[in-house]
């Protein structure tokens, strides 16, 4: 009897590890070279552990009910593990979101917390059924290659974020930004490029830079997308700034900026454009196409949203991320743990700005944007940031690169004024309207001075 539970334990074992051994040599081919590696290593050990079973099932029944017993009990504890880190890390993922809900009951003011998939079955039933989520920095696969795209959906009411409680959504132009369609049309006076700064996280569409400027009868239009770093947003300059004629250009830079590069340049697409000046993905020209491909990669991933967890679970997601932040000591050498400069990639980045500076026919601006910790860490610290700010400052300087320096103005204000709910959120919020008004009105003042 023993014999025969062993033998279907490890016939199953068998199969399973076929299955795995194929999923891996699928995603082995991955463009991204992380993942290539990870998965190359995950086909070797299923290969490893297959031969295994095949030389088990030769041996006797004890052997094999003790390698069993270890297997399981093993799978066991480490699942018991994930799920441990699973608990661990939610509130760590969800923690900007909490904390404007803390805030905002300190403060006595109303705040709508429903997570952004609650929030979207609603808008989708009760608003806008052809509505969708933000999206930026999707891979999809087009006409049989992986594409990276870098705006959203076009022409679609789009739901974006919520950090002073209450959703902000806006009708995406042709190319998925956050822009009034029409704009692409005209000629314009000032074109931002950018993170999610950028994008305008939280604010309404007229209350973000580029709607702040055309406010003040300047016509305007911002390209950017949420997590991006400086070779993310050359990438957007190169395949979207070629189609406006635009006077000025300001491309915004943030310190964690640095800290993006890290992946962008293992990214091999991303690295085309840097190191290739004639590279293009025609984004622009298949817009309808990758659309199309957009809508469809957000279906699946609503569809799948509730097993989304489930299987993290059971691909060791969280674990695996702990592992990574421990011996991955690059990725996890972010500029707060040791408030040092990365000479190196500050270099990658003033050499985007020359490639900039030399393919826009305009006038080229880098707008610094400090970062809100910068106004909220202990004294000490925020003396570390700002001579961080002022060396990255400097360096755009002595490299005859024209600074807008953002903290001129964003210094003589209080923070909460800037920074939603303040120094009581500990957060990276982006800026309130009033924060998103006064900067825009430096960006003119500067250029028109």
């Amino acid at each position: 009897m023993q014999d025969k539970i062993n033998k279907y334990l490890l016939n199953t074992l068998i199969l399973i590890t076929i299955l795995a051994i194929i999923y891996f040599i699928i995603r082995a081919f991955f463009i991204d070279v992380e993942r290539i590696v990870f998965f190359t290593i995950c086909l070797i050990i299923s290969l490893l552990f297959l031969s295994t079973i095949f030389y088990l099932k030769f041996k006797n029944v004890k052997l094999q009910s003790n390698f069993l017993i270890f297997f399981f009990s093993s799978v066991i504890s480490l699942y018991l593990l994930e799920i441990m880190m699973f608990k661990l890390n939610y509130n760590k993922s969800h923690f900007q979101f909490l904390e404007n809900i803390r805030a905002a009951k300190i403060n006595k003011i109303d705040f709508d917390d429903r997570n952004i998939y609650e929030f979207y079955k609603y808008f989708k039933n009760a608003k806008n059924k052809n509505s969708v989520l933000a999206m930026s920095r999707t891979q999809v696969s087009f006409e049989n290659k992986i594409t990276q795209t870098l705006g959203g959906i076009g022409n679609k009411e789009t739901i974006l974020c919520n950090e002073m409680g209450y959703w902000v959504t806006y009708k995406s132009d042709r190319f998925g930004f956050n822009n009034p369609d029409e704009l692409w049309d005209k000629k314009l006076d000032v074109l931002i490029i950018g993170d999610s700064y950028g994008l305008g996280l939280c604010v309404n569409q007229d209350q973000n830079f580029a709607g702040a400027i055309r406010k003040k009868n300047k016509k305007s239009v911002t390209l950017g997308g949420t997590g991006m770093g400086t070779l993310f947003e050359y990438a957007i300059f190169r395949e979207y700034a070629k189609n406006i004629d635009a006077d000025n250009l300001v491309f915004l830079f943030l310190l964690n900026d640095l800290d993006n590069l890290t992946s962008e340049l293992s990214n091999p697409i991303l690295l085309n454009y840097l190191n290739n000046n004639k590279f293009s993905q025609n984004l622009a020209l298949n817009q309808k196409e990758l659309n199309i491909k957009l809508e469809e990669k957000l279906i699946e991933h609503i569809k799948t949203k509730e097993f989304l967890t489930l299987r993290r679970i059971i691909k060791f997601h969280h674990t695996r991320d702990a592992l990574r932040s421990i011996f991955n000591k690059e990725d996890t050498n972010k500029i707060f743990s040791k408030f040092k400069i990365d000479e190196k990639k500050l270099q990658i980045v003033i050499e985007i700005f020359k490639k900039v500076e030399n393919e826009f026919s305009g006038n080229l601006y880098i707008g610094y944007l400090p970062l809100s910790a910068e106004y909220m860490f202990k004294e000490n610290e925020k003396k570390l940031l700002r001579t961080m700010s002022n060396e990255v400052i400097n360096k755009f300087k002595e490299n005859n690169l024209d600074v807008i320096d953002f903290r001129l103005v964003l210094d003589k204000m209080e923070i909460n004024e800037v920074i939603p709910f303040g120094d009581i959120v500990r957060a990276e919020n982006h800026y309130t309207p009033k924060g998103f008004k006064i900067i825009s009105n430096q960006i003119l003042e500067y250029i028109y001075k």
